[in-house]
């Protein structure tokens, strides 16, 4: 992780986070999370992006990376209240 983020430090780009994060890959899931652009994400964009979590790492790195923080924290679709089907990434508990 730390390789990730001095990869990621002083990059913001949303088109690059788009298309790192279509590759499926892991780490460029996580390096997406780190480079977006916040004021660009959108509510569509998270939806889609918590129906491809498909590890807790992955989502935990987005979820603190991005999607928690401001203004994102206040437009989340899960702000105030628990996750689709109860956990963080919104996946089934086998995820």
């Amino acid at each position: 992780m730390p390789w990730l983020r001095q990869l990621s430090r002083g990059q913001r780009d949303h088109e690059l986070a788009r298309q790192l994060w279509q590759t499926g890959f892991h780490e460029a899931r996580i390096l997406a999370s780190l480079v977006d652009e916040l004021p660009l994400v959108t509510r569509a964009q998270m939806e889609r992006w918590v129906l491809d979590f498909d590890s807790w790492d992955v989502c935990d790195q987005v979820c603190g990376n991005l999607f928690d923080q401001p203004p994102l924290r206040l437009t989340s679709p899960w702000n105030g209240r628990h996750a689709p089907r109860g956990n963080l990434c919104g996946r089934p508990a086998s995820c």
